[in-house]
């Protein structure tokens, strides 16, 4: 059995992360069930041993979300990361670690939109930070090479402007963020 992981987006009420299998498909299922809380469900990433990663928020918040990991039956539901800045998470190969994108917003004396890779801890009852790997504010969107010895993710300078603006793609070490310019 196959099974698809898919957030489903309400008008002016957020999204909500739902799992259906196929090729015979069921009725699909609400994936994080009983948290009000948490009305916004985007990013989702299969481990590969069927654990999904997803962002959670709140759809009315002006901050985006933590990163957290569910069964697929939706149980065993555990923050992630604790910080409400925090999106695209993508599952390193042995699912034991999680990488993902801590975006800044412009504030005073920051004029434009910021965001940094950083790598968590997956699987953990006990909370442990995040090591950051960048340092520039112009990375998004990372993910990881199939042998787990790599992160590659998108160098904007100015994401806002970037419909204008040239960005490049990235890869680095997962160990120490060391790496260089691809393309």
């Amino acid at each position: 059995e196959r099974w698809l992981a898919f957030s489903f987006e309400y008008e002016h009420r957020g999204h909500e992360a739902f799992i259906t299998s196929f090729p015979s498909p069921g009725r699909a299922r609400s994936v994080v069930r009983g948290l009000p809380r948490y009305d916004d469900q985007i990013d989702l990433a299969w481990s590969a041993d069927g654990r999904l990663a997803l962002e959670l928020g709140s759809y009315d918040s002006v901050s985006w979300g933590h990163i957290a990991t569910v069964a697929r039956n939706g149980r065993r539901l555990r923050l992630v990361t604790r910080s409400t800045r925090d999106r695209t998470p993508d599952w390193s190969p042995t699912g034991r670690r999680i990488v993902f994108a801590r975006e800044r917003p412009p504030s005073l004396g920051i004029t434009r939109f910021g965001s940094d890779v950083f790598v968590a801890r997956a699987g953990s009852r006990i909370h442990h930070a995040p090591r950051r790997l960048t340092y520039t504010g112009d990375a998004f969107a990372p993910v990881w090479s199939p042998n787990g010895r790599y992160i590659a993710y998108l160098d904007i300078p100015d994401f806002l402007g970037s419909i204008f603006s040239s960005g490049s793609l990235r890869i680095m070490r997962a160990t120490d963020g060391q790496g260089q310019r691809l393309v």
